[in-house]
């Protein structure tokens, strides 16, 4: 791989990129709406969002599979495309390679040729190929499947050869089209670990597509959040989980429990509100007013439950147990307070309140994050993520 690329420098850069398609029944939708980000070498970035938001567009267009109707896209130091400037460069010559999900391996070909075709352009001799070829077919963990045929193969199996093809021309920058869906949950979590570590020993940047929060979470240094062809949010894994943007990319990444009221009271970040089921304090990066509705996201994990009440402490509220969901690792409890109703995570190896008892609950005033309540439009539903 090509070294010479410095820590700081981006790898791709997207600026004010647009995609739009005009369908069936003449209606345009565009699911690339003037979109700017940058990946910079060594980065893995995650292009997250549920289907239809644009994520694949985008990255097509990266690959040069699709050609955007404006903007510019920047790989390596080198204009690929600029629609003010007439430029639009092949797939071919971007220095890019793609992962797809459907594998897209030569059925006719063994896997050590399969492997091979991307160098078939570099003029290397054949044992340079042969080593070259070698070397990331043991990388991925199928060294011994070079003679085999891709339909001898498994679906884990395929994904780890069309890795090996994807990384044997060494270039900087590789895209993933959600690469792991086609294969079972085990195999998933296996192949998740395994291309952590080939990427930090390689040092390729990525940008990868999932609808998956947790392989998102997982995966990347940087999340970008899209919907409708806009990115909601773009920071860190924990940023996005703690810290999310707005209602949607909170709900999007994770269960929540939502409060909102009017605020009564601020001081620094601190900000107390009046709830429909009495006063809470959260706190927010946000400057907001008293008088402002704002709108507060408490994770299942971070609510603590009791038997009595606490002698002290923010957020206080009591209320009875609805439901009890024995889910693995965790024990899913479902409480109904004076005007809300909220989910509660324990670890499944701690007691659980009994149905229809009284319990209490309270947060820490850091584990409410507020957001704008004004505009309180549907959130993703926890069975759309």
């Amino acid at each position: 791989m090509d070294t010479t690329t410095s820590a700081d420098s981006a790898v791709v850069e997207i600026r004010t990129l647009r995609k739009s398609f005009q369908r069936r029944d003449g209606a345009t939708i565009t699911p690339v709406d003037d979109i700017s980000l940058e990946v910079r070498a060594g980065e893995f970035v995650v292009l997250l969002g549920p289907s239809g938001c644009g994520k694949t567009t985008l990255l097509r267009c990266v690959a040069g599979l699709e050609q955007p109707d404006s903007g510019e896209i920047e790989i390596g130091g080198k204009t690929v495309f600029s629609s003010a400037r007439g430029i639009l460069t092949p797939p071919e010559r971007r220095s890019v390679s793609v992962v797809f999900q459907s594998y897209a391996l030569w059925p006719h070909l063994t896997v050590f040729k399969n492997v091979a075709y991307p160098l078939r352009r570099r003029r290397l001799g054949t044992a340079a190929v042969a080593e070259r070829v070698a070397q990331m077919l043991e990388l991925v963990g199928v060294g011994h499947l070079a003679q085999q045929y891709p339909g001898q193969l498994s679906g884990g199996q395929q994904q780890r050869v069309a890795l090996a093809r994807a990384l044997v021309a060494g270039n900087d920058l590789v895209l993933f089209d959600e690469p792991l869906s086609n294969v079972d949950a085990k195999v998933r979590d296996q192949l998740r670990g395994d291309l952590l570590e080939m990427q930090q020993e390689l040092g390729f940047a990525a940008l990868y597509v999932t609808h998956d929060q947790t392989e998102a979470m997982e995966l990347g240094h940087r999340i970008a959040t899209l919907r409708d062809g806009v990115v909601e949010q773009l920071a860190p894994p924990r940023e996005v989980y703690l810290r999310p943007a707005n209602r949607y990319v909170a709900n999007f990444v994770g269960r929540t429990n939502e409060f909102d009221g009017p605020v009564t009271q601020v001081s620094g970040e601190t900000i107390e509100f009046k709830s429909a089921i009495g006063p809470m304090v959260g706190m927010s990066s946000r400057e907001f007013p008293v008088g402002a509705h704002v709108l507060g996201v408490v994770r299942p994990e971070a609510i603590r439950i009791t038997d009595t009440a606490p002698a002290a402490g923010t957020n206080v509220h009591s209320g009875t147990v609805r439901s009890v969901v024995f889910g693995g690792a965790q024990v899913r409890i479902q409480i109904d307070l004076d005007g809300a109703s909220i989910e509660v995570w324990r670890p499944s190896d701690t007691p659980a309140p009994e149905l229809g008892s009284t319990v209490w609950i309270d947060f820490d005033a850091g584990n409410c994050w507020l957001m704008d309540g004004t505009e309180l439009s549907p959130a993703v539903g926890q069975d759309d993520r």
